[in-house]
């Protein structure tokens, strides 16, 4: 039968003998706090105790909130003149001194006085692209997604013609954004691939010990899952948890969302031994964190609880 547990409609299954753990969950969610923390989409649906239900959280604002747009710094020095060169994608900076021949720095200036910089141009560019980012943010936040896809691709496109390259930071948010969206829709396929184009940037910017990669993976590791690719989902939650325990240390809400994740990912793989270990170090920092009166640690009590039924049959 279906049990509604402040809000959260979940599949209990109707067995002679209720293991203890899910009696728990259910006594303490109703005890739980009036506005209790989301933790996943309102219109999720457990389908079984196999079914795993992934903890969801908007890595994205967290992550990428003050996003700003680089101004280039300018000088002159007078035993210095410097002069710019496009090949392509890359900008070449020359440097000549006073000392060099004097025909050739004039014609330099000459040049260079000659060609008006297109430098404000491409910071007001650069600043829309921003401004788009946050309209697509704000869409976002009111379930528009169709409208926030198409801001945030204008603002990837923006991005992607004045930035050097694809490799640069707000590029990573852009398609990590864009990503968040088309998870939203259930494009799970789309949305994996722009977590990786995400990534791809992210690991060559600031390698991979740092919590913008780890939240990716963490997102990446959710649409996998939604995929039903277990073993790929576990993988990508796995490196999310090595660089969260070094980042932010092993109590944290976020190391326990990606425990309970994880424990998810095993339980649809039938390894319920690993599964209830995962499950119980997320349990352990919720309690730690929330105490043991809220609906987190129902939801995990739950799950632990579906697996020992499963694990028994």
């Amino acid at each position: 039968m279906k049990t509604s547990i402040n809000g959260r409609i979940i599949q209990q299954q109707e067995t002679p003998n209720t293991s203890a753990a899910l009696r728990q969950a259910l006594n303490q969610s109703m005890e739980s706090q009036q506005n209790p923390i989301n933790v996943r989409n309102n219109d999720d649906e457990d389908d079984g105790d196999d079914d795993e239900v992934n903890k969801k959280r908007p890595a994205e604002e967290t992550t990428y909130s003050k996003a700003t747009t680089k101004k280039q710094k300018k000088h002159t020095n007078k035993d210095e003149k410097k002069m710019k060169h496009t090949n392509g994608d890359e900008t070449i900076v020359v440097v000549s001194s006073d000392s060099d021949n004097d025909a050739g720095s004039q014609a330099t200036n000459k040049d260079t006085n000659e060609q008006p910089s297109d430098e404000p141009e491409k910071e007001n560019q650069l600043s829309e692209a921003l401004k788009l980012m946050i309209d697509g943010d704000f869409l976002r936040d009111q379930d528009n997604h169709e409208e926030a896809l198409i801001v945030y691709r204008k603002a990837l496109d923006i991005r992607l013609e004045l930035l050097l390259g694809t490799r640069h930071s707000d590029t990573a948010r852009s398609y990590h954004n864009i990503g968040v969206v088309l998870d939203n829709q259930e494009k799970y396929d789309e949305a994996s691939k722009n977590y990786q184009y995400a990534l791809d940037i992210q690991l060559e910017i600031v390698g991979n010990r740092h919590e913008y990669v780890a939240d990716t993976y963490y997102n990446m590791g959710n649409a996998l899952a939604k995929q039903n690719l277990p073993e790929e989902a576990l993988r990508s939650f796995q490196k999310a948890l090595d660089i969260q325990l070094e980042v932010l240390g092993n109590r944290h809400e976020y190391v326990a969302d990606t425990y309970y994740n994880m424990g998810n990912a095993l339980a649809k793989q039938k390894l319920h031994e690993e599964a209830l270990r995962s499950f119980q170090k997320a349990l352990n920092i919720q309690v730690e964190l929330l105490g043991n009166r809220h609906e987190d640690v129902a939801h995990t009590y739950y799950r632990m609880g579906g697996v020992l039924e499963n694990q028994f049959k």
